[in-house]
C-alpha cells in the first residue's frame, strides 16, 4: 500500500507531458483518403503520427491537443495504372489541392479551453513542388504550416 502511494505521489509530481490524440470520424466518408480501405488506413495512421510529432515540437509540456478529422481530400486525383496494381496520384495544380477539414480542442493547466473548426487548403501546393517523393509531403506541408500558426507561438 505504501509503495502505491508513493508511486502516485511520483506520478503527479512529475510534469505533464504535452499531447496530441487524433481521433478519425467516419473515414469512409471522406473525400479522398485513398483509393481503398488499405490506403485509407495507411495514410490516416500516418497523418495521426505526424501530428503527434508536431505536438511534441510544438506544444508546451502543459498542453493537451485533441483533434477530430472530420474530411480528407489528399492532393491529386488517383488514376488506374495499367501496368501496376496499384493506383497512381496524378497531380495537375487545379482544383485537385489537399484539403483537410478537423476540430480541434487545446487544453493547458489553469488556462480555458480552445476550440474551433477548420478547413485547410493549399491551394497554391504546386507552386513549391515535393521533389523528395515522401508520401503526403503536400499534406504534412499544410499541416505544419497549420499547426505552426495556431500553436507554436506559445511554445517552449
Amino acid at each position: 500500500m505504501r509503495t502505491l502511494i508513493l508511486s502516485a505521489l511520483l506520478l503527479f509530481s512529475l510534469p505533464a507531458a504535452a499531447g496530441v490524440s487524433v481521433a478519425f470520424l467516419d473515414s469512409s466518408r471522406y473525400t479522398d483518403a485513398g483509393s481503398d480501405p488499405a490506403e485509407v488506413e495507411r495514410n490516416t495512421a500516418e497523418i495521426a503520427k505526424y501530428l503527434e510529432g508536431l505536438g511534441n515540437k510544438y506544444l508546451k509540456p502543459d498542453q493537451m491537443l485533441r483533434i477530430e478529422v472530420l474530411d480528407i481530400d489528399l492532393a491529386g486525383r488517383p488514376r488506374m495504372h495499367r501496368s501496376s496494381p496499384n493506383d497512381i496520384r496524378v497531380l495537375n495544380g487545379g482544383a485537385d489541392w489537399p484539403r483537410i477539414k478537423l476540430k480541434y480542442t487545446l487544453e493547458a493547466k489553469g488556462e480555458a479551453p480552445r476550440s474551433a473548426e477548420e478547413n485547410l487548403a493549399d491551394m497554391n501546393y504546386m507552386m513549391n513542388p515535393d521533389r523528395t517523393g515522401a508520401s503526403l509531403a503536400y499534406e504534412k506541408r499544410m499541416l505544419d504550416h497549420w499547426f505552426r500558426a495556431r500553436f507554436a507561438q506559445k511554445a517552449r
